[in-house]
């Protein structure tokens, strides 16, 4: 299982947590963390399985007999120090838009986007979150593909002041699984023939299933948000690509009622669709909502970031320990100690490795033996010491075997 770990770097004397919104900091901030994210899952692993120790949240995608996979989900767990700012949990979807271009690129930019985007916020409700990171995601993706290319996004949120909503763009599905069985879709597709599917019509033309809107497609955009309220009644939420749940509707709902846990869900639901010739690539996550959510979290002191995903987890800290070196025109000087001598060498600012990270598993609960690296550390671009110091955000993966 790959760990990033990350330096955030700030005077705290001058300048606010880059957690923090509303200021050039705090967006500086948000793209380096953007473009973080982004490096990670398009170098890791786009298919497989991947669950969280507690099995909180179980992840699942599959190829199918596609050339790519264009699926992308997420799930984020982010702890403020601010006590008026709660920790957030969210699960995230994304599926690139067959037919145009680069849809795993815009996958990969969407759901990074988004991500990066619901942590700075400082929207005082979810729904508004939701909203700000979509947008978000919109403007980003249509920016680098001027509306030729875009993706599905499908996302689920929580705080541990018991808050939730949900939000829908695109043909990916957001359900709610009771505990009696029923199987409940709190998403219409953005679809005529969804939107039109109280009228009954025979044989709708195939251009009815078009989409008709997605993130990317610039302005115009309209997120469908979705209520939700937590209650014992719900054992999980579930979203789905297109892939997943592209089968008949009682048959979708038996495989998902029957299952006796996440990831039995997951597993049905990817499985089945390659069993039925895998024409898509197909993804599901599954949420389960309970005391434990933000257990983790809780334990935490700083300011704190971690994702699951396909690839594994990656965590991010906000560490305070900085200060800046009048003697280095604003850059920033690194004040912790134990730094080891291949760090001192290389001037680099990362964590040193105070734990070893869990294996990945495979879906059988294997662990695996390969190792992989890569060094996503950002620099300066080139550009002139500046006065003022800003956000860094140094990137190392490493997998222990």
């Amino acid at each position: 299982m790959y760990y990033l770990y990350s330096c955030i770097g700030y005077n705290r004397l001058n300048m606010p947590s880059p957690l923090d919104g509303g200021n050039m900091e705090g967006s500086q901030f948000q793209e380096q963390l953007q473009e973080g994210i982004a490096r990670w899952l398009k170098s890791g692993e786009k298919t497989g399985f991947t669950d969280s120790a507690s099995e909180t949240v179980v992840l699942s995608s599959v190829l199918g007999k596609r050339s790519e996979n264009q699926d992308r989900t997420i799930f984020l767990r982010v702890k403020f120090d601010e006590p008026s700012k709660p920790s957030i949990a969210a699960l995230v979807l994304c599926d690139g838009m067959g037919g145009m271009v680069s849809g795993g690129d815009c996958a990969n930019l969407a759901i990074s986007t988004f991500a990066a985007s619901l942590v700075r916020s400082n929207a005082t409700t979810l729904t508004d979150k939701l909203k700000v990171a979509v947008n978000s995601a919109n403007q980003a993706v249509y920016e680098n593909f001027q509306g030729k290319g875009g993706a599905t996004l499908s996302a689920i949120a929580c705080n541990d002041v018991s808050d939730c909503a949900a939000v829908n763009v695109g043909d990916s599905r957001i359900y709610r699984v009771l505990n009696s069985g029923i199987v409940e879709q709190l998403t219409i597709d953005d679809t005529l023939e969804e939107q039109l599917a109280d009228l009954n019509l025979p044989s709708p033309p195939p251009e009815f299933r078009q989409l008709l809107q997605y993130v990317g497609m610039g302005e115009g955009i309209e997120p469908r948000h979705i209520g939700l309220q937590i209650s014992p009644d719900i054992k999980w939420l579930l979203i789905t690509s297109d892939g997943a749940h592209g089968i008949s509707k009682d048959v979708f709902q038996a495989l998902v009622a029957h299952a006796e846990n996440p990831k039995e869900v997951v597993h049905r639901l990817t499985e089945f669709s390659e069993w039925l010739g895998g024409k898509d690539n197909s993804t599901a996550a599954v949420l389960s909502v309970g005391a434990d959510l933000f257990e983790r979290s809780k334990e935490s002191a700083f300011n704190s970031l971690e994702i699951w995903s396909i690839p594994g987890k990656a965590e991010f800290f906000s560490i305070q320990s900085f200060q800046t070196d009048a003697s280095q025109n604003g850059t920033l000087s690194r004040t912790v100690a134990n730094v080891s001598e291949a760090e001192k060498k290389s001037k680099q600012t990362t964590i040193p490795q105070t734990k070893k990270p869990p294996q990945k598993k495979d879906r059988n609960n294997t662990q695996k033996t390969d190792s992989k690296g890569v060094n996503g550390s950002k620099s300066n671009n080139g550009r002139e010491p500046i006065d003022k110091p800003v956000p860094q955000l140094n990137i190392e993966f490493s997998e222990e075997s």
